[in-house]
């Protein structure tokens, strides 16, 4: 949760039927990188604590050949994904804030009447789910 790498969301044409390009972006800093794989590491401890040993069975991905963290990461990458619970996509802020594309109360800048009303406004990426 809270990651560092932020993606981008942009219009493909003026058409409103093309869909937008969505770029993830994700796993591209150094932070976000390391707590991913400190959250992998742990995940696979804890499956394979012998309080477990009852209701598990062989680790099925990334599996009991990936040894070291240099293959571990090799296999996050290439499965990496997200729940598609999207926040923060058009952020709310104030004045001056050059990312904020909603004011306080979620009325779209420069556009007259018209407000966002989801988790897309929320100014920073909530550390819960939110759907």
């Amino acid at each position: 949760m809270r990651p560092e790498s932020r993606g981008t969301l942009r219009l493909r044409s003026a058409d409103p039927r093309d869909k937008p390009v969505i770029e993830n972006n994700l796993l591209a800093t150094p932070r976000d990188r390391s707590r991913i794989l400190e959250g992998v590491r742990l995940s696979r401890e804890i499956g394979r604590a012998k309080a477990f040993a009852a209701v598990t069975g062989t680790e099925v991905v990334p599996g009991d050949q990936i040894r070291d963290d240099a293959e571990l990461q090799r296999v996050i990458d290439e499965q990496v994904g997200s729940f598609q619970h999207t926040t923060s996509t058009a952020p709310m802020g104030g004045d001056g804030d050059e990312w904020a594309v909603v004011d306080g109360a979620g009325a779209v800048r420069g556009l007259g009447n018209l407000r966002v009303i989801d988790a897309s406004i929320l100014p920073e990426v909530p550390s819960v789910p939110t759907t």
